[in-house]
Order: structure tokens, then sequence, then C-alpha cells
């Protein structure tokens, strides 16, 4: 089984890493509910982008799509990096539409929220991967992130 690192297993290592730039073409917002699920939330809400194609500035990863999860977390998880993955992840199990999750603070989702609806060409993101020498981790902590909305006045 592949051990996936931690945020400060990567940092420690003082891992190079990579940015990629994501290009924003379609937004899902779903919430499955389960009854019986015991453990954490029984509503799990996602706000789903799907990019198109994608690589990193020195190549080490390329993709023809990437799903992007846009997940709402308190603001001290990501000032305190609590937990393993506290900024977000990229999951690249599945090689023709990996999925990277970016952890945004409750305060900037809920004012990007309106604006992701109303017209997602403005959204720009990049997410910094490390890479890591074990090839079978499938899984590994962002090390920073860049999200922003840019809109163009209308003359």
């Amino acid at each position: 089984m592949p051990h996936h690192p931690s945020l400060n297993e990567v940092t420690e290592k003082e891992c190079s890493h990579e940015w990629m730039s994501l290009s924003p073409q379609n937004l899902t917002i779903s919430d499955w509910v389960d009854s019986e699920n015991t453990e954490g939330d029984r509503c799990n809400m996602e706000f789903i982008i799907l990019c198109g194609p994608a690589s990193s500035e020195y190549d080490t990863y390329s993709f023809q799509s990437i799903s992007l999860n846009i997940c709402s977390v308190p603001e001290k998880k990501i000032q305190k990096l609590e937990g393993k993955f506290p900024l977000g992840l990229i999951n690249f199990y599945e090689k023709e539409c990996p999925t990277i999750n970016v952890n945004l603070s409750e305060d900037l989702f809920t004012r990007l929220l309106p604006f992701m609806a109303n017209d997602l060409a403005g959204l720009c993101v990049k997410v910094s991967i490390p890479r890591w020498e074990d090839k079978s981790a499938k899984c590994l902590p962002l090390l920073s992130y860049q999200v922003f909305y840019e809109q163009q006045a209308k003359i």
C-alpha cells in the first residue's frame, strides 16, 4: 500500500515543487446526504469545477482534465496548518481526471461563490504540487495555492 505524505512530511524533506494553472470550465454544486453516516457530516455538499487540460511548469504532471473541489474550512485550520492536508491535496489515482481539493477559508468561500456561480470565466486557480520521490504515492498535499477572481468591466 503506498504511503501518502502529509504536508509536514513534504516540508520536512524540503521537496521542490511545481506550479500548475487550472482552466475552469464547468461548475457543479451537489449535496450527498446519508442518514446512516455515523462519522463526519451527514451532508456532504460539494462544489466541483471541471477544468480542461493542464501541465505543471516542468511537465512532471500533465492531465487531460482535472476535477477541482473547492472546500470551505475554518480559517484557523489553514493558518495553523492543522491536519494532514490543511491547504488541500491532489489525488491522481484516476489518471484521466485527477482530483484537486483546495481548502478555502469560510469567509473567502462565501464571498467567492456568487462570482463563480455567475461567471466561472473570471476564476483563476494555481496550485503548487510537490515533486515526491516515491512514485507510488498517488495523493500529495498542496504546498500553496492562489485563488482569485477577476472580472472585466463591460463597456
